[in-house]
């Protein structure tokens, strides 16, 4: 692949260019790719940007800016996230073309350090390779086939001197090969077998010196590794401390392990606001469409006003935004963990993606999604109160609290996906308080071992629990699970 200088296009004909449009396809269309829909994009946008000639729109801000929303005066150094992206996109071309039978027509190569795609065809590569080939065996042949008789001839500039005065040659009749021996002469076989004799010991000794280089050598290099990997083994360890922890570690190695990205979206504490002073619950569909603002038509021109401004503001929890951080620091490399809102998250993310969603219903439709499959639930007709559809011996039909009181409710819901294709973790609290509670669970390897082993098994399965907590001046105090239901594999 080369670049034209003069116009900064990548020289491809036609055809190349098709092939190489053609392969990206079936890149995309992966499964390494498919599960992961920023790398998708991220691979798409460099290729088809570079095929057009764009290149200098594939520099680090400029990605930055065009597919993660970055300001263009964003700060690079500190903010890592398109390496991240890129380093990820390499991952996965490495692992796809390994996992090719067959040589593709072209493949596409992202260099590191680089964010411009590089196009290599192995035919035409293996075809130069076997030209070079063929020249060398010419070359060899015409040397080795030459006539008998005949021989390569070297020589510096002086011919060669006669023997000395002082030697004695030997006397006629002398035979060399005979068992005849002259004063002063060594016979022809003794000489053999002593030169033979020094290039034996010559080549022991030099056999014995490399093998102990070559065993430094080895023995340095694999003192480095360990070492390097001692240092690497302990960074890991510091970046995640929770993969210490068995239980910890069985339910979050699900959302940060995984190959699928996982995607954080957090309350829309507009929408639940709005939903309190109009007195009307809206669905999904209402909310991704919109269309529950032309219900502020319903009230006097001041409260429509009011409510259309509330609407567009977009407004967040202070406290699920802390306890998000201390999930989003389970991932300090940001390379599967993703923060959304609950009004920029997309449906296409929820069929791809592993999936986290905070808050209640009322301030997180995403729910909606979910709450069929699920045992406790808000109840629609009364915000202060959680409905356990199929109570069990000992446990109630309905969970009141009081929501300005000093305990509450939060379901912790452990679920496949809609899909089937991924995993889904639900923390709805009836306040802030509940919520971190419920985080604070979900993080803590005593409470999670100690649920784990009340189940008797060695790896947590999908699960639902109620969990109720008690709390003095906005900090969680105490905890204890009231009911829980556990679900196979397939939901």
């Amino acid at each position: 692949m080369t670049i034209e200088h003069s116009t900064g296009r990548i020289a491809l004909s036609a055809d190349e260019t098709e092939t190489v449009r053609l392969e990206l396809q079936r890149v995309l269309a992966s499964p390494l790719f498919q599960a992961s829909k920023r790398c998708h994009d991220f691979l798409k946008y460099i290729v088809i940007n570079t095929l057009d000639g764009e290149l200098n729109s594939l520099s680090e801000r400029f990605l930055g800016a065009e597919l993660f929303g970055r300001r263009i005066d964003y700060d690079t150094k500190s903010d890592s996230i398109v390496r991240v992206r890129a380093n990820d996109v390499r991952r996965r071309l490495t692992e796809y073309y390994a996992d090719q039978r067959s040589s593709p027509a072209v493949v596409i190569n992202l260099c590191s350090g680089s964010y411009i795609p590089e196009f290599h065809w192995p035919q035409q590569e293996d075809s130069q390779q076997n030209e070079a080939s063929s020249l060398a065996s010419g070359s060899s042949s015409s040397l080795t086939n030459a006539p008998n008789g005949s021989a390569l001839h070297l020589s510096n500039d002086r011919d060669v001197d006669p023997p000395a005065s002082g030697v004695q040659e030997p006397s006629e009749g002398y035979s060399r090969g005979g068992d005849n021996s002259v004063p002063g002469f060594i016979n022809e076989a003794a000489s053999s077998a002593l030169v033979k004799s020094a290039h034996v010991g010559i080549s022991r000794r030099a056999v014995a010196a490399g093998s102990i280089v070559a065993g430094l050598l080895i023995l340095a290099f694999a003192v480095s590794c360990f070492t390097l990997w001692q240092e690497l083994r302990v960074t890991r360890q510091s970046l995640y401390p929770w993969r210490n922890s068995p239980a910890v570690a069985g339910l979050w190695g699900t959302f940060l392990g995984d190959q699928r990205d996982t995607d954080l979206v957090l309350t829309d504490s507009s929408f639940s606001l709005v939903e309190a002073l109009t007195n009307k619950s809206f669905n999904l569909n209402d909310y991704l469409g919109h269309s529950y603002m032309g219900h502020f038509q319903d009230h006097d021109p001041e409260m429509a006003a009011a409510l259309s401004r509330i609407s567009n503001w977009g407004l967040g929890s202070s406290g699920e935004f802390e306890v998000a951080q201390r999930m989003l620091a389970l991932d300090p490399t940001r390379q599967k963990l993703h923060f959304f809102l609950a009004r920029k998250y997309q449906p296409d993310l929820i069929r791809r993606d592993n999936v986290i969603l905070m808050g209640s219903p009322y301030g997180n439709p995403w729910s909606e999604l979910f709450e069929s499959r699920m045992n406790f639930t808000f109840d629609p007709k009364d915000p202060a109160r959680i409905l356990n559809r199929s109570p069990k011996a000992g446990e109630s039909a309905t969970y009141a609290f009081d929501v300005s009181g000093s305990f509450g409710f939060c379901i912790i819901a452990y679920l496949p996906t809609p899909d089937h294709s991924g995993s889904a973790l639900l923390i709805q609290g009836t306040s802030g308080e509940p919520t971190e509670a419920g985080v604070d669970f979900l993080l803590s390897e005593a409470k999670l071992a100690a649920f784990q082993q009340s189940l008797g098994v060695s790896k947590l399965p999908y699960f639902e629990l109620l969990l109720k907590t008690s709390w003095i001046k906005g900090t969680p105090i105490a905890s204890n699970i009231v009911a829980y239901r556990t679900y196979p594999e397939k939901q």
